[in-house]
């Protein structure tokens, strides 16, 4: 389905660097305006799932969208600029580099955040909802889909890139900002990260997916509450 939608972008793209640019402001691909960012496609489809005289299907095809959107924009290199396009080696991850035709092709970070650390938890869909439900961790909900692309640039640029300027304790566990719109290349060599970095991360993780169901709850509701 999604191959089908090229002008949906999944992620809002917030420069880790420099001032956070008006929720006016193109943040995605200034480049292509006809490419709606995660926030505004959020806006659009709530308006189809709302209109009760729309179609089952389009109103279904709307719902389907909203549900990835949400929780795409509570991962955080879904809010940031650039969008973790680095190369990296963690010894005994989730995902492990794989040989293409001789030439060895390493994870992502981005790929890492969609996927290995929730992985390397190793619990269902059900026991991970459990979880979530039951744990103590209590996040704020509420604001736009606009601010929740802000608050995921933010723990970007806190917690996964190297900030050559303000140097910190944890900086074995970032990467260097780079790709995309950044104008720096990423390294030619994978960037290593710890072996427990999969389980470091977790805990942030589980915030941030707390946070995008209780929000998507909270939306919902509001769409579909006559």
């Amino acid at each position: 389905m999604r191959a089908n939608y090229p002008d949906v972008a999944h992620s809002v793209r917030i420069p880790v660097l420099g001032a956070i640019p008006a929720a006016s402001d193109p943040a995605c691909f200034p480049s292509q305006p006809n490419v709606m960012c995660a926030d505004k496609a959020i806006a659009y489809y709530s308006a189809i799932l709302k209109n009760e005289a729309n179609a089952p299907a389009q109103r279904l095809e709307a719902l389907k969208f909203i549900l990835h959107l949400v929780g795409d924009l509570h991962q955080p290199l879904h809010g940031a600029e650039p969008g973790g396009y680095n190369e990296v080696l963690i010894a005994g991850g989730v995902l492990a580099p794989t040989n293409q035709n001789g030439t060895w092709v390493y994870p992502t970070i981005h790929g890492v955040w969609d996927y290995s650390i929730v992985k390397r938890h190793g619990k269902t869909a059900i026991g991970l909802g459990q979880e979530l439900w039951t744990n103590t961790v209590n996040p704020p909900v509420g604001f736009t889909p606009r601010d929740w692309a802000v608050e995921s640039r933010n723990l970007a640029k806190q917690h996964l890139f190297l900030d050559p300027a303000n140097p910190s304790a944890n900086d074995a566990n970032k990467v260097t900002i780079c790709g995309g719109r950044t104008g720096t290349a990423c390294p030619s060599n994978p960037e290593t990260l710890p072996a427990d970095y999969e389980t470091r991360q977790y805990a942030l993780a589980v915030y941030r997916m707390k946070q995008a169901g209780l929000r998507l709850a909270e939306l919902l509701v509001n769409l579909l509450t006559p």
